[in-house]
Formats: structure tokens, C-alpha cells, sequence
């Protein structure tokens, strides 16, 4: 049987947190029965800490379009390519001077040092940031629009 569970306002409480009744439950399944799977939009760094705590056999994370194992192999993998990223990045340029923020399945990156402070992201360069497959892209947009460009 494959046991199929979401975080967010499911497996985790309201504190966002696994209790121990739970982690108990999920370590006393059988494992030659069962495989668990954790189901969630979250990114891969924000869901692989509540997989390893309930011994989860795959995390299927990011909508759906990233699926790993135990061991953080992909199974299955549908973000942006960096060449398409690259793409997007240099289109939104075109018009807009703002940061962009983006999550891969190694972590978060972005392009403002302030905002990653806030949200515990890597600060990388408009080039080093398309180095990635992209699964989640912030691009700032308010106030920052360059008229020329956007005459054109």
C-alpha cells in the first residue's frame, strides 16, 4: 500500500511541526507493506527535514514537478531549464530592473541581499542565478519598470 500524505494543514499541527504521536505512528509502519510519500508545494529544502523524521520513501514536492528519494536521487524531475530560465530572466530584464528570487532543489537564491536575509536565501548575481533548473521564480516588478524598454 502506498500511504500518500500532505504537510501543510495535514501531517504537520498548527505550530507546523510533527508530533511525537505521528513520527511514532509512521516509524511503527511496516515497511515491507507500506511506502509513504510525502506530498507537498513546498520546496525539497523545506519538505526532506519532515521525510527523514517519518522515514518517508519518496518526497514529491514543488506542485508535483520534482520526486525524490530517501536519498535525494531524482525520480522525476519537471522545473525550468536554465537555458528557458536564462530566457525568462533576460525577457523580464528587458523591462523591469527589480531582484529575482528563485528555488531549485538545492536551495533558494537571489539577486537582493536584503530579501535573502529575510528569507534565508543564498545571494547570487543576475548571471550565477540561471545556472539552475528553477522550480519556483520571484521577479520584482513594482516600481521598477524601465519606461524606454517598455516603449519599444
Amino acid at each position: 500500500m502506498v500511504i500518500i500524505v500532505d504537510l501543510d494543514h495535514t501531517l504537520l499541527n498548527e505550530d507546523g511541526k510533527l508530533t511525537e504521536k505521528t513520527i511514532k505512528f509512521f516509524k511503527n509502519l511496516d515497511k515491507t507493506k507500506h511506502k509513504v510519500v510525502i506530498n507537498s508545494a513546498r520546496s525539497l529544502i523545506r519538505s526532506v527535514s519532515f521525510a527523514k523524521e517519518i522515514n518517508a520513501d519518496y518526497i514529491n514536492c514543488f506542485y508535483g514537478n520534482l520526486v525524490v528519494d530517501p536519498n535525494g536521487n531524482i525520480i522525476f524531475s519537471r522545473g525550468l531549464n536554465k537555458k528557458d530560465f536564462s530566457n525568462l530572466v533576460a525577457d523580464y530584464k528587458k523591462i523591469y530592473q527589480g531582484w529575482i528570487g528563485v528555488e531549485t532543489v538545492d536551495g533558494a537564491y537571489g539577486t537582493d541581499p536584503n530579501i535573502c536575509k529575510i528569507i534565508g536565501a543564498e545571494v547570487k548575481n543576475e548571471n550565477e542565478i540561471t545556472n539552475y533548473e528553477a522550480f519556483k521564480i520571484i521577479f520584482e516588478c513594482a516600481g521598477t519598470e524601465n519606461a524606454e524598454m517598455r516603449k519599444k
